[in-house]
């Protein structure tokens, strides 16, 4: 195995084979699941210590960091992911998991050599299963119109903004505002706010394993400027855009769809 992290990029998800990285304070915008390599992980989770876990599933926007840095695997599912209600019902419902060090191991293998998207999505619904979650795949229409809606305002070139999503949605769905940010806080666990700037921290994700420098990354992600994207990337992986984009801490691999 490489002595390199990997992140590997799929659709609407993706996942960290973490060697040693920093132990800064992140939260990420989607149900992660935290699962020890080795020794046991040690994390601090919205100011509580938690010593000597295998495995752990954290809600979105839930802080966490890790007191010391050890190999293990960070898997994200994002809102839009066919698989992202099994997961968040996982999360509202159980935390701390259990699991042999060579069943995740082997887990690492796995994700380093999947071919494709499709491939990862079959290894999160195993995971699923692993842990007797049920995994059927499960939309929602309503929140399907919603990032239909947030793709056609990015292919414009008109950047969302919170205020004008909602007057534009309610057309097709009526409703108030504040019923919107209460049903889409219950349907994927953030506020709008928080999703959106998260399609922009992901866009620049996608462009990671490209040639352009963080600057142009941050442009033709949306952010006004590079400080912007280095907040807000440390804030979610706890690494700055040139880390998470040196080929010497992180190799990035975006699968395609098939």
């Amino acid at each position: 195995m490489s002595a390199r992290s990997a992140l590997v990029l799929g659709r609407a998800c993706f996942v960290v084979v973490a060697q040693d990285l920093p132990t800064g304070f992140n939260a990420r915008p989607g149900v992660t699941v935290l699962v020890a390599r080795d020794e046991a992980m040690a994390l601090d989770i919205d100011g509580q210590r938690h010593p000597g876990l295998r495995a752990v599933v954290l809600a979105p926007g839930r802080r966490r960091r890790f007191l010391r840095a050890c190999p293990h695997i960070s898997v994200t599912v994002e809102p839009g992911h066919a698989l992202y209600r099994p997961f968040l019902r996982w999360a509202r419902s159980s935390q701390a998991l259990d699991i042999e060090p060579e069943r995740a191991a082997d887990w690492a293998r796995q994700v380093l050599t999947l071919r494709n998207a499709l491939e990862l999505d079959q290894w999160l619904a195993r995971l699923l299963g692993h842990f007797g979650q049920d995994s059927p795949a499960e939309g929602s229409p309503k929140l399907q119109a919603l990032l239909e809606l947030l793709d056609g305002m990015a292919r414009t070139g008109d950047a969302a903004q919170a205020e004008s999503v909602w007057p534009v949605f309610s057309q097709t769905h009526p409703g108030t505002t504040a019923a919107h940010a209460r049903w889409l806080k219950q349907e994927i666990g953030l506020s709008l706010r928080q999703f959106l700037l998260w399609r922009k921290l992901r866009a620049a994700m996608d462009l990671l394993d490209g040639p352009l420098d963080a600057t142009t990354i941050a442009h033709a992600a949306g952010f006004a400027d590079s400080s912007h994207l280095w907040r807000t990337c440390t804030r979610v992986f706890g690494l700055q855009p040139s880390q998470a984009a040196d080929r010497k801490t992180v190799q990035v691999r975006m699968l395609p769809i098939s």
